[in-house]
């Protein structure tokens, strides 16, 4: 029945719903102490309420996200798993097919595939409703590596205290489980479906967050469920390993409501005040439990209600006779989804194009943020550009032959985000010049390898001050020679390039003498820096040989140790398996040792 309802709630400890458990759920709501203690929580209530009931009303509200707005929504999972330290599959330290089979409950309950849906009595058939919601651990963590959706996390509790906030509702500040000192802290809630599984100490076998305590607690949002209650076949308490559990608190987080309206008391609501706030659920007085046998009467508040609907996910009757929810239940959680509603950024959120800081006209790599792994299908909607690789993958290589802007589209299952692109020039900024002692001061007589290192430059041509000599010019590298006169005059180094564009940039660099820096003199060259596959060392005078050559990082640990016999002049060595960053040469001549700066990057 579709009454306004007022959220209250009473734990009764004493109230066994099985063995092992003493309150079926956690998930406490007392609007009258929210109005009172958390004004804030209680307006972002009757905001998405009013919400909710213009969805039903008009039902066209969808999310630009889906390409049907009546179709699959997939919500990517993240599995906390806080245990004591036991191996994988023991104790706390649930396995993996103990997860999984928590995930095949889940979407069985919700799109109407449990195969005990056919208990459901005739008299409520023609109500039972596919939700079109799937759960799908996440194979994307929240920075873009790889994942099996779960987290396991050795924690020094055994169980965990649970306390309750001034609204009635629990306080997961204090109880700790949603915290990385305590427990494990949530990935993005606005990302992923968090569900936390460990072990509480006080007979819950689970709770959730409703919508309206996201703007407050954002960083809480989720569901945590006993260890006992979780999966199927894996809960170890009887009437709770069936995996009904975790349907019951998604069924909260989709901002669905117990049927008799969240109100436990001792007696029955035998004035039927409150309910759920959903038109096709028979009103009830309060819960039910163990396994009633249909048609159950006591609790109903209609005459005309066949029973009640005791076989409702959001009763509190054992796993084994849970079987529907119903189609105004999923009017509810569906609008959540869409576009102004509570969760509508959860959609938004993932499935999404990120673009880099700067596109250009060169294979630029453009990124696909899907923690769900649907395959996305890659198209350009308009504008001159063309897929160059990466179809069908979560990273695409696009090129344009002039800057502009195109429009970029993926689509995978029932998802569809365009993004517009925006092609632009790169400029001097994007290019650097330096040289192979790190900076741009040159020594007298002294051979020195200049680089520059941008996106995709070509047509380099290299302008060197006057009487500086040309030893080898290698396109994005160039080694001279400088004048042996002891104060030479200045000058200015220039490479212009022709970045992806098109566009001709002069990159200019003043190069300074500098005598604390050529003294003693370096009888060696290093080029090129930056390097990615090789670099090459040579002596600059026939008196010098190279003996050994020793390649560091900066705190002097040895990454390359070669050894040379004979006169060797010029040496080739590999740093293609190096790490990027800064590095060493350390250069033997046989009676002494010199160090050149360089630096790696692939």
């Amino acid at each position: 029945m579709n009454k306004f309802f007022v959220f209250t709630v009473l734990l009764i400890a004493s109230k066994s719903f099985s063995q092992g458990f003493t309150n079926r759920c956690g998930t406490i709501a007392d609007m009258n102490l929210i109005q009172t203690n958390t004004p804030n929580v209680y307006q972002s209530y009757l905001d998405i309420e009013a919400f909710t009931a213009n969805y039903i009303t008009n039902q066209t509200q969808t999310n630009s996200r889906l390409i049907n707005g009546a179709g699959l929504i997939v919500i990517p999972v993240v599995i906390h798993v806080l245990h004591n330290g036991e191996a994988e599959g023991t104790g706390l330290n649930i396995s993996l097919a103990t997860i999984q089979s928590q995930l095949d409950v889940l979407n069985e309950d919700f799109r109407r595939l449990n195969p005990d849906a056919i208990n459901t009595p005739s008299a409520f058939q023609g109500v039972a409703s596919d939700f079109g919601i799937e759960f799908k651990l996440a194979c994307i963590d929240p920075n873009g590596n790889v994942t099996n959706g779960v987290v396991r996390k050795q924690v020094s509790a055994s169980q965990y205290n649970i306390s309750v906030r001034t609204d009635g509702s629990y306080d997961d500040d204090a109880i700790g489980i949603k915290k990385s000192s305590t427990g494990d802290a949530a990935w993005p809630t606005d990302h992923y479906l968090n569900i936390w599984v460990c072990k509480m100490n006080n007979g819950t076998a689970g709770y959730g967050t409703f919508p309206f305590h996201y703007s407050t607690y954002p960083q809480f949002d989720g569901i945590v469920i006993d260890k006992g209650a979780f999966g199927r076949n894996g809960g170890t308490t009887s009437g709770f390993d069936k995996g009904r559990t975790a349907t019951h608190e998604i069924g909260h987080w989709l901002n669905l409501s117990h049927l008799w309206g969240n109100t436990i008391s001792p007696q029955f609501n035998f004035d039927c005040f409150s309910d759920d706030l959903v038109g096709d659920t028979p009103q009830q007085k309060t819960y039910n439990s163990g396994c009633p046998s249909f048609p159950e009467i006591l609790r109903k508040c209609n005459s005309v209600d066949p029973s009640s609907m005791f076989m409702n996910y959001m009763d509190y009757t054992n796993d084994q006779c849970y079987n529907l929810f119903t189609n105004g239940q999923r009017l509810r959680a569906r609008a959540l989804f869409a576009t102004g509603g509570p969760r509508a950024t959860f959609l938004i959120n993932y499935f999404q194009i990120q673009t880099p800081t700067k596109v250009s006209c060169n294979g630029s790599v453009i990124k696909l943020f899907n923690p769900t792994c649907a395959t996305p299908t890659w198209s350009i909607v308009s504008g001159n550009a063309t897929i160059v690789s990466g179809q069908n993958t979560n990273s695409l290589t696009v090129s344009t032959p002039s800057p502009g802007s195109f429009v970029l589209r993926a689509t995978g299952g029932n998802y569809i985000e365009d993004k517009t692109i925006d092609v632009v020039p790169f400029t001097s900024s994007d290019y650097t010049l330096v040289g192979n002692n790190g900076s741009m001061y040159w020594c007298p007589n002294q051979t020195t390898s200049f680089s520059v290192s941008g996106q995709g430059a070509t047509n380099y041509n290299w302008s060197l001050p006057t009487a500086w000599t040309m030893i080898n010019n290698g396109g994005s590298y160039v080694v001279v020679r400088a004048p042996s006169s002891t104060y030479p005059p200045t000058g200015t180094l220039s490479v212009s390039v022709t970045e992806p564009c098109g566009t001709i940039i002069a990159i200019n660099k003043f190069l300074a003498y500098s005598s604390s820096a050529c003294s003693p003199s370096i009888p060696f060259t290093l080029y090129p820096s930056p390097a990615s596959t090789y670099v090459n060392i040579e002596v600059t005078n026939s008196q010098t040989n190279i003996a050994a050559v020793q390649i560091t990082d900066m705190y002097g640990n040895i990454l390359i140790n070669n050894q040379y016999s004979g006169n060797y002049t010029g040496v080739q060595i590999g740093v293609y398996a190096l790490q990027n960053g800064p590095k060493i040469a350390k250069i033997y001549s046989g009676t002494q040792w010199y160090s050149i700066q360089f630096t790696v990057t692939h």
